[in-house]
């Protein structure tokens, strides 16, 4: 309102018309297309300025879990050329997550992600499941991701390396790449309070990770 109010001064129309009243045939004219544009140039500055003060329509990202978990894939498979498992979009994948809970979300797939293309059985199944639970007066979004071992790594073997021991660093854990997945979802428990890491085993010659996002409403 204020900078609306100001228009009149910017424009300063009592010095423009001055100038047009002080012209001679010859300048008349190049003093009407100084004035245009003078008022052109203004009006888009206002305009411009009038934006910093609008409240966007939408301040935050917003995509379904499906076409996130899709996205995931394919920027783990720049980097790992044969890792191209199934990520088709189902029904079920239509739980659409925005703002603060995308932002996590994207983080802990895409070290879930990363990991199975690292460690995995190459060309092995990757599966994942979707699920919008309820809980009392709000809900929370649960993904389970599951990828084969690698022929020669046993169950024990694979959680005996998932295990998380007394002595690592979860702090620093995004500041370091070496055996820092499963401590990067650590450190995104610990400092998010709606995100939760619910299980992270070896199974069935299967590694299981769980996580979930506690939603507002």
């Amino acid at each position: 309102s204020y900078i609306k109010g100001q228009k009149q001064i910017f424009l300063n129309t009592d010095v423009l018309a001055e100038i047009k009243d002080n012209t001679n045939h010859e300048t008349s004219r190049l003093a009407k297309d100084f004035s245009r544009d003078l008022q052109s140039q203004i009006n888009e500055k206002i305009s411009t300025m009038y934006g910093w003060f609008q409240r966007p329509q939408s301040v935050a990202p917003k995509v379904s879990l499906g076409l996130l978990y899709k996205a995931v894939v394919a920027e783990v498979s720049q980097t790992f050329s044969d890792f191209s498992p199934e990520s088709n979009i189902s029904p079920h994948d239509e739980i659409e997550i925005m703002g603060g809970a995308y932002h996590v979300i994207y983080d802990a797939l895409y070290v879930i992600i990363y990991n199975a293309a690292k460690h995995s059985k190459h060309k092995g199944k990757v599966e994942r499941v979707f699920e919008l639970q309820k809980i009392n007066d709000s809900g929370a979004i649960t993904i389970t991701v599951s990828s084969q071992n690698k022929d020669s790594e046993s169950d024990e073997y694979i959680r005996g390396r998932i295990k998380l021991s007394e002595t690592d660093d979860i702090d620093n854990a995004q500041l370091c790449e070496s055996r820092s997945g499963i401590r990067k979802l650590y450190h995104l428990q610990k400092y998010n309070r709606d995100f939760f890491l619910d299980r992270i085993t070896c199974e069935n010659r299967c590694v299981v990770v769980g996580i979930s996002y506690r939603l507002v409403h």
